[in-house]
Protein backbone atom coordinates (compact mmCIF):
# COMPACT_ATOMS: atom_id res chain seq x y z
CA UNK A 1 0.00 0.00 0.00
CA UNK A 2 1.40 3.34 -0.76
CA UNK A 3 0.16 6.16 1.62
CA UNK A 4 0.99 10.10 1.06
CA UNK A 5 0.18 12.18 3.86
CA UNK A 6 0.54 16.21 3.35
CA UNK A 7 -0.88 18.84 5.90
CA UNK A 8 -0.86 22.16 7.26
CA UNK A 9 -1.86 24.48 9.51
CA UNK A 10 -2.71 27.77 7.76
CA UNK A 11 -5.79 28.28 5.61
CA UNK A 12 -5.53 29.24 2.09
CA UNK A 13 -8.41 29.26 0.52
CA UNK A 14 -12.24 28.66 0.92
CA UNK A 15 -15.20 27.33 -1.26
CA UNK A 16 -18.33 29.67 -1.68
CA UNK A 17 -20.95 28.56 -4.65
CA UNK A 18 -23.29 31.78 -3.48
CA UNK A 19 -22.55 33.52 -6.93
CA UNK A 20 -21.10 32.31 -10.23
CA UNK A 21 -20.76 33.97 -13.65
CA UNK A 22 -22.62 31.92 -16.81
CA UNK A 23 -20.29 31.19 -19.92
CA UNK A 24 -21.88 34.47 -21.34
CA UNK A 25 -21.07 36.74 -18.43
CA UNK A 26 -24.12 37.00 -16.67
CA UNK A 27 -23.65 37.07 -13.02
CA UNK A 28 -26.23 35.66 -10.47
CA UNK A 29 -27.05 32.87 -7.93
CA UNK A 30 -25.76 29.53 -8.30
CA UNK A 31 -26.74 25.46 -7.61
CA UNK A 32 -24.28 22.97 -6.63
CA UNK A 33 -22.35 22.87 -10.01
CA UNK A 34 -21.72 26.51 -10.34
CA UNK A 35 -24.16 26.88 -13.36
CA UNK A 36 -26.90 29.42 -12.87
CA UNK A 37 -29.59 28.39 -10.93
CA UNK A 38 -32.48 27.97 -12.93
CA UNK A 39 -34.80 26.02 -10.65
CA UNK A 40 -34.28 22.63 -11.94
CA UNK A 41 -32.31 19.89 -10.42
CA UNK A 42 -28.69 19.66 -10.89
CA UNK A 43 -27.26 16.11 -12.04
CA UNK A 44 -24.30 16.28 -9.04
CA UNK A 45 -24.83 13.10 -6.62
CA UNK A 46 -25.59 14.47 -2.80
CA UNK A 47 -22.09 14.96 -1.34
CA UNK A 48 -19.91 16.67 -4.39
CA UNK A 49 -18.48 19.65 -4.81
CA UNK A 50 -19.58 19.91 -8.48
CA UNK A 51 -17.54 21.98 -10.88
CA UNK A 52 -15.53 23.93 -7.54
CA UNK A 53 -13.05 21.64 -6.49
CA UNK A 54 -13.07 21.43 -2.61
CA UNK A 55 -9.35 20.37 -2.65
CA UNK A 56 -7.73 23.20 -4.79
CA UNK A 57 -9.56 25.83 -2.81
CA UNK A 58 -8.89 24.70 0.43
CA UNK A 59 -4.92 24.72 0.69
CA UNK A 60 -3.14 24.67 4.02
CA UNK A 61 0.28 25.63 4.43
CA UNK A 62 2.74 23.51 5.32
CA UNK A 63 1.93 20.68 4.24
CA UNK A 64 3.22 17.36 5.93
CA UNK A 65 4.01 14.78 3.14
CA UNK A 66 4.45 11.00 3.42
CA UNK A 67 4.25 7.93 1.33
CA UNK A 68 4.01 4.19 2.20
CA UNK A 69 5.33 2.32 -1.40
CA UNK A 70 3.21 -0.67 -2.33
CA UNK A 71 5.99 -3.25 -1.50
CA UNK A 72 5.99 -2.19 2.04
CA UNK A 73 9.69 -1.59 1.56
CA UNK A 74 9.35 1.94 4.46
CA UNK A 75 10.75 1.04 7.71
CA UNK A 76 8.53 1.21 10.79
CA UNK A 77 10.47 4.65 11.48
CA UNK A 78 9.69 5.94 8.33
CA UNK A 79 5.69 5.08 8.14
CA UNK A 80 6.00 6.97 11.70
CA UNK A 81 7.83 9.88 11.20
CA UNK A 82 6.06 10.16 7.77
CA UNK A 83 2.67 9.79 9.65
CA UNK A 84 3.32 12.09 12.87
CA UNK A 85 1.88 15.60 11.25
CA UNK A 86 -1.42 13.50 10.25
CA UNK A 87 -1.56 11.94 14.09
CA UNK A 88 -0.85 15.51 15.41
CA UNK A 89 -3.43 17.35 12.86
CA UNK A 90 -6.25 15.09 13.89
CA UNK A 91 -5.52 14.72 17.69
CA UNK A 92 -6.02 18.40 17.68
CA UNK A 93 -8.70 18.68 15.82
CA UNK A 94 -7.85 21.94 14.24
CA UNK A 95 -8.85 23.19 10.78
CA UNK A 96 -6.11 21.54 8.53
CA UNK A 97 -5.69 18.65 5.45
CA UNK A 98 -4.96 15.30 5.51
CA UNK A 99 -4.33 13.85 2.37
CA UNK A 100 -4.07 9.94 1.83
CA UNK A 101 -3.28 7.35 -0.81
CA UNK A 102 -3.00 4.02 0.09
CA UNK A 103 -0.94 1.60 -2.64
CA UNK A 104 -3.70 2.39 -5.93
CA UNK A 105 -6.58 3.67 -3.60
CA UNK A 106 -8.33 6.31 -4.41
CA UNK A 107 -7.12 9.38 -2.88
CA UNK A 108 -8.47 10.68 0.64
CA UNK A 109 -8.25 13.84 2.31
CA UNK A 110 -9.37 14.74 5.94
CA UNK A 111 -10.30 18.49 6.47
CA UNK A 112 -10.74 19.21 10.21
CA UNK A 113 -13.29 21.79 10.80
CA UNK A 114 -12.09 22.70 14.09
CA UNK A 115 -15.22 22.72 16.00
CA UNK A 116 -16.15 21.45 19.25
CA UNK A 117 -17.66 18.24 17.29
CA UNK A 118 -14.62 17.09 16.19
CA UNK A 119 -16.16 17.45 12.38
CA UNK A 120 -13.98 16.37 9.10
CA UNK A 121 -14.70 16.74 5.79
CA UNK A 122 -13.78 13.45 4.05
CA UNK A 123 -13.11 13.82 0.50
CA UNK A 124 -12.43 11.65 -1.78
CA UNK A 125 -11.36 12.29 -5.08
CA UNK A 126 -11.84 9.17 -8.05
CA UNK A 127 -14.21 10.70 -10.59
CA UNK A 128 -14.87 13.75 -9.23
CA UNK A 129 -15.16 14.92 -5.56
CA UNK A 130 -17.67 13.02 -2.84
CA UNK A 131 -17.74 14.73 0.37
CA UNK A 132 -18.94 13.58 3.32
CA UNK A 133 -18.82 15.35 7.26
CA UNK A 134 -17.75 12.59 9.82
CA UNK A 135 -16.52 13.03 13.40
CA UNK A 136 -13.06 12.08 14.13
CA UNK A 137 -12.42 9.75 17.00
CA UNK A 138 -11.21 10.45 20.39
CA UNK A 139 -7.67 12.78 20.87
CA UNK A 140 -6.82 10.03 22.63
CA UNK A 141 -6.63 7.26 19.43
CA UNK A 142 -4.44 9.80 18.02
CA UNK A 143 -1.97 10.23 20.98
CA UNK A 144 -2.05 6.93 21.42
CA UNK A 145 -0.58 6.33 17.69
CA UNK A 146 1.95 9.05 18.77
CA UNK A 147 3.22 7.59 21.87
CA UNK A 148 3.74 4.38 20.92
CA UNK A 149 6.05 5.40 18.36
CA UNK A 150 7.30 3.07 15.53
CA UNK A 151 7.39 0.08 17.53
CA UNK A 152 3.78 0.23 18.05
CA UNK A 153 2.68 0.82 15.17
CA UNK A 154 -0.60 -1.06 14.11
CA UNK A 155 -2.55 -1.57 11.20
CA UNK A 156 -5.27 1.28 12.74
CA UNK A 157 -2.48 3.82 13.08
CA UNK A 158 -0.91 3.57 9.69
CA UNK A 159 -3.67 3.12 7.57
CA UNK A 160 -6.30 5.09 9.19
CA UNK A 161 -8.55 2.08 10.56
CA UNK A 162 -10.88 4.05 12.23
CA UNK A 163 -9.55 7.42 12.28
CA UNK A 164 -13.14 8.49 12.01
CA UNK A 165 -17.07 7.44 11.89
CA UNK A 166 -20.57 8.62 11.83
CA UNK A 167 -20.50 9.91 8.50
CA UNK A 168 -23.19 11.87 6.23
CA UNK A 169 -23.33 12.91 2.91
CA UNK A 170 -21.84 16.93 3.07
CA UNK A 171 -23.72 18.41 0.18
CA UNK A 172 -22.18 22.34 0.66
CA UNK A 173 -19.02 21.99 2.20
CA UNK A 174 -16.66 25.02 2.81
CA UNK A 175 -12.73 25.00 3.99
CA UNK A 176 -12.76 26.10 7.75
CA UNK A 177 -11.50 29.28 8.38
Amino acid sequence: MAASAACGSDKGGETDDATGTSETGETGATGETGEPDTGATADVPTGTTGETSLLETCVFDPPCEHEIGPDFTDSEQQVYDGLLCAWTRLRDAAPSRVDLTFGGDDPTSLIPLGDPDRSVLVVKSAGGETVQRCTLVEEIFFQTCIDAGPEGLGESCAFGYGWYDDCVDEPSPVCPG
